[in-house]
């Protein structure tokens, strides 16, 4: 499981098998993988954050509890 505060400092975690890390640009948060940027943080919680993205001009969010998460040692 991750916290809010390693999500935030944009420590590397794993969730369902993939390795993602938050970046901020500008003020704003997003979600990356090793290919690039996944999707935009709309809120980071307390329990969870939720990011959504935009896939044929339909928006898509997903909704990632902390504990679905495990902290990436490196």
């Amino acid at each position: 499981m991750i916290t809010k505060t390693q999500l935030k400092a944009g420590l590397p975690f794993r969730y369902k098998s993939i390795k993602y890390t938050l970046k901020e640009f500008e003020g704003n948060y997003y979600v990356a993988d090793f290919t690039g940027y996944v999707g935009n943080v709309e809120s980071i919680g307390t329990k969870s954050f939720t990011l959504y993205t935009y896939v044929m001009g339909k928006a898509v969010k997903v909704k990632v509890n902390y504990r679905d998460c495990e902290l990436v040692v490196e």
